[in-house]
């Protein structure tokens, strides 16, 4: 199944596939699947620095048992060059790592990001909305061949695009017709946070169709002193930083499952962290707002 992740920029979504990347390697006993990770990027390169960070810091991680020689990364800055990875590239580096004894399965393919490559300054017509709609259909159509075929998860991350309003006579030469407008608040919003209704997710209605599961990352204006009660507790900070024993207020951002084929809708607030991603109890009251 294909899982995406969509967000704004800052919502921490990079930094959860970075973390997943990571858990993947895990043996069973310690809550992974023992595998690899294929990390695609598109106009970007691959962030190390951040996945040493998490790896060092996360309780549950360390060198030995998470390797970044098991994040393998492809760089696919345009759509063609995309198509050709998940069509050839991919599958061939899939099978190269069955057949070596000792290495560890890729289990996890993530997309970061999937809207980067329809980033156009064209002005937008039937045409060129028919070209995205072909191109995703046949994105799709890889993706879920692979998560078949390999037994792997897939991730894709996903941007949100800003909603306007509308006049309220703005529809009123269609009375009756189910208006795309009105009805993608179901699968393209978050409306139970302030300004939620005001984000959808990018893509339109076509992506929509494909995936499996839509988990939508959102900012807040909530603050919290976020400790080791809250969340996980994370490795012993250095001695020599004199600011480590002391918490800082920390940016509450909201995580929604818009809609799932393997669970309910759920809601959560969650903290983005040197070390990851950590959510929070439900009993939490912010200290401000």
């Amino acid at each position: 199944m294909i899982w995406e992740v969509v967000g704004e920029s800052a919502a921490g979504k990079t930094q959860l596939a970075l973390q997943l990347s990571m858990m993947v390697q895990l043996p069973h006993r310690l809550g992974g699947i023992d595998g690899a990770t294929c990390y695609i990027t598109g106009t970007s390169i691959l962030p190390t620095s951040r996945l040493i960070d998490i790896r060092e810091t996360h309780p549950l991680l360390s060198p030995s048992l998470c390797d970044l020689a098991d994040v393998h990364t492809i760089r696919a800055s345009e759509i063609p060059l995309l198509l050709h990875v998940l069509s050839h590239r991919l599958p061939t580096l899939l099978d190269q790592l069955l057949a070596q004894p000792g290495r560890k399965p890729v289990k996890l393919l993530v997309l970061d990001a999937l809207t980067e490559l329809f980033h156009t300054h064209d002005r937008v017509s039937k045409d060129t909305l028919f070209e995205r709609s072909r191109s995703l259909t046949e994105i799709s159509h890889h993706l879920h061949t692979l998560a078949s075929k390999y037994q792997i998860a897939v991730l894709v991350l996903n941007e949100v695009s800003d909603v306007f309003d509308r006049s309220a006579d703005a529809d009123a030469g269609r009375p009756g017709e189910v208006l795309y407008r009105e009805q993608s608040r179901w699968f393209n919003r978050a409306d139970d946070i302030p300004g939620g209704s005001r984000k959808e997710a990018s893509l339109g209605l076509v992506w929509a169709n494909q995936v499996n599961a839509r988990i939508m990352l959102s900012r807040t204006e909530r603050m919290r002193v976020v400790d080791d009660e809250d969340g996980r507790r994370t490795k012993r900070p250095r001695l020599e930083d004199p600011q480590a024993h002391l918490a800082q207020p920390i940016r509450i951002r909201r995580l929604n499952v818009i809609f799932s084929s393997v669970g309910q809708p759920v809601a959560l607030d969650y903290v983005v962290r040197k070390d990851g991603i950590t959510t929070l109890p439900d009993d939490t009251v912010p200290d401000s707002t």
